[in-house]
């Protein structure tokens, strides 16, 4: 409040000293007690002001710091006048301390003379005499002066109020001492006791405000996740790392329940591992199952057991003390894009004309572990095919290599490998055999590629030559010197022919 002085209020008459210091500190404490119990800032200050007057003050302002670094007059107890005069006023908080700093201390407050006041925007203090006082130092009063000389009705009081680092928080103005003197030892020291209470209220308001805005804030904050996680159009799910409950779904979405082809509340509860495919298990354990933090590839399967894809995110959600309290998983289904990437693959791995494999899926297959497993490879080549193709055309020499392919291929086990080497070449790859399997092999192949051929092709016949190595490959180098060995055989077998 460092406009100018609202018109003073008349002083009443004196009243007995002791009645009035014992009624004084009477409503001190009532005040200071209720004012702990208030949750509201406003009613807050307006319980302060209105306290103030109890200590035998007619008027009492408030001036809090706000945000922008203006001292703001927010709460006014006395006449209508004053509050319609001081109400809303503003001053620059620079402005304040250096107003505090020129006053005269009175322990925890601060006192200004009526022969000191503003004269000019320079923020110059002047003594009414006349001689100004520039940098705006400590004033010093005249130390003659009287403690209880009358209340001049330009005399100021001020009881500023700081928080624990010093910083300025506001300033309670009292006017208009009602005994009409400055304030004596008893009146200054209870409304120093006054301040300081009603400054720890103000804050425990301020921070219970806070604490409330942080909870509202945090009641948002939840409600907007549980709109999103509800909302979400790939699967989430919430999973308990507590002990005891560690894996089960404290919560899972519509989407995720669609994709498993479940109710939400036939997954909470459960397990997400009763879900995944058992290939994609590791000692029972998901993938995931060890790691704070993981985005991995893997199938699960639904109530129906249809396998599909999914492209899974997890995080671990710690609280405080860094304890984790839960997983939030995420889920999108890729099943359709690995269809479109298995195509891919096996488009780059196999031979457009026959559909076996080409001779990159056939070094891909040898490069995979052999687990000590026994190797036979036969070397396939197709006798005088060049006479097909220049008495038949290419057409119907390709009809052919796509005949001998099929044959072939139904002459070999499950887990062995046809592949077209190239041109009229094939190569059989078998594991965990015996050498003898392997010959066998090698004459069900030559018998079924020279059966006579039929509906378009009928008239034509094929014969081939074989050549079979046999081992127990080590390495990706030993089982390519194996199909080196085979070639070289059947070229032998060829040439004997």
């Amino acid at each position: 409040m460092i406009p100018q002085k609202a018109a003073s209020v008349p002083a009443p008459p004196a009243d007995d000293a002791m009645a009035r210091a014992v009624g004084m500190m009477q409503a001190a404490h009532r005040i200071t007690t209720d004012l702990m119990q208030l949750r509201d800032l406003d009613a807050a200050l307006d319980a302060v002001v209105h306290g103030a007057l109890s200590l035998g003050f007619g008027v009492a302002v408030m001036n809090v710091v706000q945000d922008d670094g203006t001292v703001a007059v927010t709460t006014v107890a006395g006449p209508d006048s004053v509050r319609e005069t001081l109400l809303g006023v503003r001053e620059p908080l620079a402005l304040w301390q250096r107003l505090l700093d020129a006053c005269e201390d009175w322990g925890a407050l601060r006192f200004m003379p009526h022969d000191v006041r503003i004269v000019d925007e320079m923020n110059e203090w002047v003594v009414t005499e006349g001689e100004p006082i520039h940098g705006l130092g400590p004033w010093f009063p005249d130390p003659s002066r009287s403690r209880i000389e009358p209340w001049h009705p330009e005399d100021s009081l001020f009881a500023p109020m700081y928080d624990a680092d010093g910083a300025l928080l506001a300033v309670l103005c009292v006017d208009v001492p009602l005994d009409g003197r400055r304030p004596g030892p008893l009146q200054r020291q209870l409304l120093e006791l006054f301040t300081s209470h009603a400054r720890v209220a103000l804050e425990n308001v301020r921070l219970h405000q806070a604490a409330e805005q942080s909870r509202a804030q945090l009641e948002r904050e939840k409600e907007t996740f549980r709109e999103a996680f509800d909302a979400s159009p790939t699967g989430m799910a919430m999973t308990s790392r507590r002990p005891g409950l560690e894996g089960r779904v404290i919560r899972a979405n519509a989407s995720l329940a669609r994709m498993l082809g479940r109710t939400q509340e036939e997954l909470c509860g459960g397990t997400l591992t009763e879900h995944v495919h058992r290939a994609d298990l590791r000692g029972g354990q998901p993938a995931w199952a060890d790691r704070a933090v993981t985005t991995t590839e893997l199938r699960y399967l639904d109530a129906q057991g249809t396998t599909f894809w999914v492209s899974q995110s997890s995080i671990t959600v710690r609280d405080a003390n860094g304890t984790p309290q839960y997983d939030l998983v995420n889920m999108m289904d890729i099943t359709a894009s690995k269809s479109r990437e298995h195509t891919l693959e096996h488009d780059a791995q196999h031979d457009t004309l026959s559909g076996v494999a080409n001779r990159r899926g056939l070094h891909a297959h040898l490069a995979e572990p052999s687990a000590d497993e026994s190797m036979a490879i036969v070397f396939c080549d197709l006798n005088e095919f060049k006479s097909v193709n220049d008495r038949w055309g290419h057409a119907r020499g390709d009809a052919v290599l796509v005949e001998v392919a099929r044959r072939i291929d139904g002459c070999v086990r499950g887990r062995d490998l046809v592949a077209r080497f190239g041109g009229d070449e094939f190569v059989v790859v078998c594991r965990d055999i015996t050498l003898t399997q392997a010959h066998d092999l090698a004459r069900r192949i030559e018998h079924a590629v020279a059966a006579p051929m039929t509906g378009d092709l009928a008239g034509l016949r094929i014969t081939t030559s074989t050549g079979i190595a046999f081992g127990w490959p080590r390495s990706v180098d030993d089982a390519q010197d194996l199909l080196l060995q085979a070639d070289q055989r059947m070229l032998s077998t060829k040439t004997s022919r």
